[in-house]
Parts: structure tokens; C-alpha cells; sequence
């Protein structure tokens, strides 16, 4: 024998061979294939051909093996001292065992008060064991009521306890070619601290007063986006928020804050509200793994964490409540949070990862079914017998799969009813594929019409998933009104997100297709996926500068003005950068698609040129309230223009593809470029609406000279209403052509003045 020889991996290429991965010589061996069953175990027949070598072994069987026989016994390796069980992905992507054993009953535990139903999904293995726990895991390892579990039709274990069970913590101890492992329930609804046992819950025992009456607010023509982290929103005492609320779910039933609770500039909520956002999009607040909730119980936190790290996807997250330890607490204290934003006329979107967990060897998923969640195949969906890692994560789900797809379906569901939640942001999308999100779709419009969905339409990785399936921006005209994120725009305004020279329209790289295409949602077909435009209709496209990824915005102006990058002043005063960073405002107030504001980009937020900040602490990622006082200029700025934005339909009129270019029955903008410097643009809407102007124009001087640039026809005559930093509905000066006089560094906004004059005749 030369040195250590172990298994790495084995997996079925077909229903007769299976390869081996290995580490050490095998050369001098053949490895045996064993079947174990209730009634014993055998060796299994091989036909006489191996292909072995340095690095493993393919072998043949005698006999094919069938789905039908993977579901009663368990398939291993044994090669000398070396015992390895075999992926069985090739059969889970057949139509046999799809047929077999998709189900379509009730899975978890379901709660009444006289019973609880426990039912699990685990068809391949041998015997399941019901664990229930008196607590959930914070007093040691007190030993468990175990009970074994009844086998029934499609793989579904079940059993009937009697007796109330709200607040009894459980797991399952699952036994199959794996050996035992004690795992909790993946459609648990509760759990105990840091999510590693399951909490039998009564749900209407977490109501909150009045939560049969919360509704959501009515759907919108226009979503205006606020992506924040709930820690983030109010851990820093600027923000007003009650000592004892602050980076929790309570935090956002604070309705009147001000900052440093000093009763002067509404903080928190009331911001939110005032500021014009129709949407707050929370990042990630199931139950994730990176942070240890048992820390958190006293205000404490060991580590930070963005959340994109899936532990239980249907439980909330604890360490944003008061109590971890109590399963019960945290689903209240979110409901709270929910009820309190719909109040305020806000609706709540969702950060959700269905497309990874945290540890895939260790997760409900991969202790339940070995194999079945994750994807170990590559674009042409042969097994490997590794994680495909389209996330760069390590692991990555296969929505593909019946019984993923429908967890997906049901979790999603089970959200937007028990919680109330408006809508649903899908990290790295692309790893999901297009008739997933289509039933995804379908499922949202049954419970409540208006729920939004976006996602990104990227991977993180080479997706074990073909192109023509994946649910990326290539597809984007297969998908039912899911929108995607516009880095085309993002980039054309500021450059590229990192400390790297780039640079874009306001910071001095002038007018690119990317920009005017952006501005236009990108909606065309020129230059695929990563060109100027990609999208078939404006509503299906996220317009932004900044979100949780990469730098923010104002870190961007500010690290590339001097070239310091992170060692800049981010709190400085400069002139040009704050007309710069209100420049870049007014194009993504005025572009076409879903806006999308990072928390704190209205006040000039920093994080101190932190570009990566997922696991960074309060003092990079917190919300510092008092830039709301120090640049109250730009908020103020922002607010106005969303107020412009929200007066005028012409902003948010549908575009659609027709062709290569945008329909010209949708299309109602019309730009007139100045070229000879690059660093002007001017553009026209018109607009239908009643009540409303009927035509509107914005133009722009990136140039440090002023600019008269015309716009329109020549017998427009135009009255201004907003010039640099000075915005509103009232008139600053008429002109008497076409030509709009246009400062250095600035937007103006000017309405035609006949629509103007025959609007404010109409209000007296």
C-alpha cells in the first residue's frame, strides 16, 4: 500500500457506472460496491471492467440500478479501508424519479391545539427519528423525547403527536448511507437560538394587536426603492431611535425620531416616509448563519454580518429581536415591524438567497436528501460529484428540481401571507431558472396583486445550469414581470464601483451610449447582455447608482476626485464634488425603470471607501443620521426631484422593445446631444396625463463652464423650476427660445411654458 489512500467522492455517471475520486494509488485494487437494506447488506455485482488510475476508478455494474432501488437501500464504496456513499444526482435529474416521488402535501410541522403533524421529505432514507427538545439549545444537550417516524407514499415521513406543542423545540435524526445525522426541520417556522432546532409554532399566538387588519399599501405606477440593513438603520444614537431598539426589527415602529432626538430633522421612519420612497427593501432577515443570535441578547453583537448567509429560509432572523431564545419572539417583533411601515404608507420588500446556503454539508437540505438540493453538474448537466459553485459560495440550489422549486413557491408564498411582505429582491437570480421565476410570478399575482419582484441578473460563477435555462439577463424577455439590475447606467454615471481610475458623466468622462441607453431603462438590443441596452421593457429594469455592494456612491465621487480612494476626505464640503453627487442625482431621477436608492444616499453616505463591507463593523456600515444636518442640501435635493419625478407620468412611461430599438408607440423621449464637448445632454418627455404638464425638459452641464444648450423645437419656450441645487414647483426664470441656460456642474428642469401657465390657471 503506498501511504494514505481515501474516497473523495463517487457518483453514478448512469444507472451501471459509477466513478470514484480518490487520493493515494489504487492501482494495485479493485473497490467493491455494497447494497444496505432492513434486511441486510451484499455486495453488488460488477461486470469485469474497471478503468482505474492515479486519481480513481470507473467501474461497471452488472445490473442497472433503479430509482425504485436507491429509495430502499443505501449504495456505498468500499475500497480497502476507504467507505464512501455514491451521489445519486444522475438519478434525481431523471423524469422517473420525478414521477415518482414529487410531492405535493403538507411538509413541516403543522400546528393545532390539540396536535402537531410532522411531516418530512426524505425519500432516500432508511429511518427518521422525531426529536423534541424543551428548549432550543441555549441549556446544554438535556436529552430528547425521540420517536420514530412512519414512512408513506413519495418519500414523506410522518407522525401525529398529541397534546399542545407551541413552544416544544424539535429535530429529526435521519439514518441513510451517510450514517445518522441529527438535522433541522427545512420547513420550520421557528426556531430556537442561532436556528439549529426547530420551534413548533402557533402563529396567531405572535399576532400582534391589529395585525388582521394590516393591509398593504395600494400597488404604484412608479416604486421608488429604500435598500437598508436592519442593524444599519438605527444602531448609531444619531438616528433617535430608543436605546433599547436600536439595530432591531423594533427599530422601525419608531414612527416621529429626529436626529440625536433632538425634535428638529426627522429621522428614521418619518425620513423614509417624507423622503418619497414607496418601497423599503430590507436585506437579508431570515434566519442566517454568520451571526451568533446568542450574543445579541443584551444589545451585544460578535460579529456583523450583511445576512447572505441561509440557515432556516422561513424563520426570521434573531439577532434583530429582543429575545433569540425564544422562537416566538422574533416572528412579533417582525410582524411589528411589518404593520408599522404599512402604516406609514410603506411597502416591505424582502432580500431573499434561494440560490445557496452557508454550509451545504451541514444544512437541512444536503442531511434530509443528500444531493438533491445542490447542483453537482456542470452547464451540460452531467454529475460531478463536486458542488457547482455559480455562487461563489461553495454550493449552489437547483431550482430546477421539483421539490427545490416547490420550496421556493411555498416559502415565498408562506412570507407574503403569514408576514405580509410586498415583495421579493432575488440574489444572484441567474442561478434560478426561467420557469421557476415564471411560477414564482404566477404564484405572487394569486396571493395579492402588485408584489414586486427583481433580482440581479448575474451569477456569481459559472452556473451548473444551461444558458438557455438560467433566468439571467439574457432571458430577461422569457420572464413574466420580473425586473433586473442596470449596472449600464450605474457605471455611465460614476464609473465602475472600485477605487480604479474610472470614470463617468459627472466626474468628467462625458456623454456614452451606456448613459443615454441607461437612461432610456436599456431597452433595445445593442451589445448583449453587458451592452447599453439588453432589456425589452422598462418595467423589467432596476435603475441605480448604489447598493449594499461595492462603494457608495458619494465614496466613489470623493476617492477618485483627489485618486486618495479609501484614505479620502468623506467628509468634505468641496463644492464641485456635492454638485457632482446632485448631478448624478438628477439622471437617476429622471430615468426611465424601478428606482433604487441605497440607504443614506440622499444624505451623502459613507462608508469610509469600505467597498466589501459584508462583515465590516457599526462604525463602517451604520447609518451616521447627522449627515441628514451636515448635507442637508443633497437630501433636500433628492426629495424635491422625487416630488418632480411623482408630478410628471411621463418618467415612468412603460417602454418597450420593438426590434432593436424602442417602440415608437411608447416612446415619449427625445435627446439632443451637444457633442462638441461631451460633457452636455438635454432630453424632452412628453406626457399625457390630466392634470399635468404636458412637456418637460432636462438638461445637463458635466462641463466647469456654463452652457446654453437647445432643447426642443423652436418654438418652445421654457420655464425653469429647478437650476443646481435649487428645486421646486415654482417658476425661477422664463426663457424666451429655446435655449435653457445650464450653470457648470448642474441639471436644470424647465416645463414648456404654455403647459406650465395653462396647469397653474387650472389649480386657481
Amino acid at each position: 500500500m503506498n501511504g494514505e489512500r481515501r474516497v473523495c467522492r463517487a457518483y453514478y455517471e448512469d444507472e451501471r457506472t459509477v466513478c470514484i475520486e480518490a487520493q493515494g494509488d489504487f492501482r494495485d485494487s479493485v473497490p467493491d460496491v455494497y447494497r444496505e437494506s432492513w434486511q441486510g447488506e451484499r455486495k453488488v455485482r460488477l461486470d469485469g471492467r474497471f478503468l482505474c488510475g492515479e486519481d480513481g476508478c470507473r467501474i461497471q455494474l452488472a445490473d442497472a440500478v433503479s430509482v425504485k432501488e436507491i429509495a430502499s437501500a443505501a449504495y456505498r464504496i468500499r475500497w480497502e479501508e476507504a467507505v464512501c456513499p455514491i451521489d445519486l444526482t444522475w438519478f434525481y435529474q431523471t423524469d422517473e424519479f420525478a414521477d415518482s416521488f414529487t410531492y405535493e402535501g403538507m411538509l413541516g410541522a403543522e400546528y393545532s391545539g390539540w396536535h402537531t403533524d410532522f411531516a418530512l421529505w426524505s425519500p432516500v432514507a432508511g429511518k427518521v427519528i422525531l426529536n423534541l427538545y424543551k428548549d432550543g439549545g441555549e441549556k446544554g444537550n438535556l436529552p430528547p423525547a425521540r420517536m420514530e417516524m412512519q414512512k408513506k407514499d413519495r418519500g414523506v415521513w410522518f407522525l401525529r403527536v398529541y397534546g399542545d406543542l407551541h413552544g416544544i423545540y424539535y429535530t429529526y435524526s435521519i439514518i441513510n448511507a451517510w450514517g445518522e445525522r441529527e438535522t433541522a426541520d427545512p420547513y420550520a417556522r421557528a426556531a430556537g437560538v442561532n436556528g439549529n432546532r426547530s420551534m413548533v409554532v402557533d402563529l396567531k399566538r405572535t399576532d400582534p394587536p391589529g395585525w388582521e387588519d394590516d393591509k398593504s399599501p395600494a400597488p404604484c405606477l412608479d416604486p421608488v426603492i429604500w435598500e437598508v440593513h436592519v442593524r444599519d438603520f438605527s444602531v448609531d444614537p444619531s438616528s433617535g431611535i430608543s436605546e433599547d431598539k436600536r439595530g432591531r426589527y423594533l427599530a422601525f415602529t419608531e414612527e416621529d425620531t429626529t436626529v440625536d432626538g433632538l425634535g428638529k430633522t426627522p429621522s428614521g421612519l418619518r425620513h423614509i416616509r417624507e423622503l418619497g420612497v414607496t418601497h423599503v427593501h430590507l436585506q437579508p432577515v431570515f434566519d442566517f448563519a454568520s451571526v451568533d443570535e446568542a450574543a445579541s441578547k443584551n444589545g451585544g453583537h460578535s460579529a456583523y454580518n450583511w445576512g447572505y448567509d441561509p440557515q432556516n429560509f422561513n424563520v426570521p432572523e434573531g439577532s434583530y429581536s429582543t429575545d433569540p431564545f425564544d422562537g416566538s419572539v422574533r416572528i412579533r417583533e417582525f410582524k411589528q415591524m411589518v404593520a408599522a411601515m404599512h402604516r406609514a404608507g410603506l411597502s416591505v420588500v424582502m432580500d431573499v438567497v434561494y440560490n445557496h446556503v452557508y454550509d451545504a454539508d451541514n444544512s437541512c437540505f444536503q442531511k434530509c436528501v443528500p444531493d438533491y438540493y445542490f447542483r453537482k453538474t456542470g452547464p451540460d448537466r452531467k454529475p460531478s460529484g463536486r458542488y457547482s459553485n455559480g455562487s461563489g459560495c461553495g454550493n449552489e440550489t437547483a431550482s430546477e428540481r421539483p421539490m427545490f422549486r416547490r420550496y421556493m413557491l411555498d416559502s415565498l408564498a408562506y412570507w407574503a401571507k403569514q408576514y405580509h411582505i410586498d415583495g421579493f429582491r432575488f440574489d444572484l437570480m441567474k442561478l434560478h431558472d426561467v420557469e421557476t421565476m415564471n411560477r414564482i410570478r404566477a404564484r405572487m399575482d394569486a396571493i395579492r396583486p402588485g408584489i414586486l419582484l427583481y433580482g440581479e441578473g448575474w451569477a456569481g460563477g459559472a452556473p451548473g445550469i444551461p444558458e438557455s435555462e438560467a433566468a439571467g439577463k439574457h432571458n430577461i424577455a422569457r420572464l413574466t414581470e420580473i425586473a433586473m439590475f442596470n449596472d449600464a447606467i450605474r457605471d455611465a454615471v460614476a464609473g465602475r464601483h472600485e477605487f480604479d481610475g474610472s470614470r463617468g458623466f459627472v466626474n468628467g468622462r462625458g456623454v456614452t451610449e451606456m448613459l443615454v441607453g441607461g437612461m432610456e431603462a436599456s431597452v433595445g438590443d445593442e451589445g448583449g447582455q453587458w451592452g447599453p441596452r439588453w432589456a425589452d421593457s422598462s418595467k423589467k429594469v432596476v435603475t441605480y447608482l448604489a447598493s449594499h455592494d461595492n462603494l457608495t456612491l458619494w465614496d466613489k465621487l470623493v476617492g477618485e476626485a483627489d485618486g486618495k480612494g479609501e484614505n479620502a476626505d468623506f467628509d468634505t464640503k468641496d463644492e464641485d464634488l456635492i454638485s457632482e453627487y446632485c448631478m448624478a442625482a438628477a439622471v437617476l431621477l429622471f430615468s426611465h425603470g424601478t428606482l433604487f436608492l441605497q440607504a443614506g444616499q440622499e444624505f451623502a453616505r459613507t462608508k469610509r471607501g469600505q467597498s466589501n463591507s459584508y462583515n465590516l463593523p457599526d462604525e463602517i456600515n451604520r447609518l451616521d443620521w447627522r449627515r441628514l444636518e451636515a448635507y442637508h442640501e443633497v437630501a433636500k435635493y433628492y426629495k424635491t426631484l422625487l416630488a418632480i419625478r411623482r408630478a410628471f407620468h411621463g418618467f415612468y412611461t412603460e417602454y418597450l422593445r420593438d426590434g432593436l430599438s424602442v417602440s415608437a408607440e411608447t416612446a415619449n423621449l427625445h435627446y439632443y446631444e451637444h457633442a462638441d464637448t461631451g460633457t452636455h445632454l438635454a432630453f424632452t418627455l412628453t406626457n399625457s396625463a390630466a392634470g399635468e404638464w404636458r412637456k418637460l425638459a432636462v438638461a445637463m452641464n458635466a462641463g466647469r463652464q456654463p452652457a446654453s444648450l437647445a432643447v426642443g423645437e423652436e418654438k418652445d419656450r421654457w420655464v425653469v423650476i429647478a437650476e443646481g441645487r435649487t428645486a421646486g414647483f415654482t417658476e425661477l426664470r422664463r426663457t424666451q427660445d429655446l435655449y435653457i441656460p445650464v450653470p457648470p456642474i448642474s441639471a436644470v428642469v424647465a416645463v414648456e411654458a404654455s403647459s406650465y401657465d395653462d396647469l397653474l390657471k387650472n389649480q386657481k
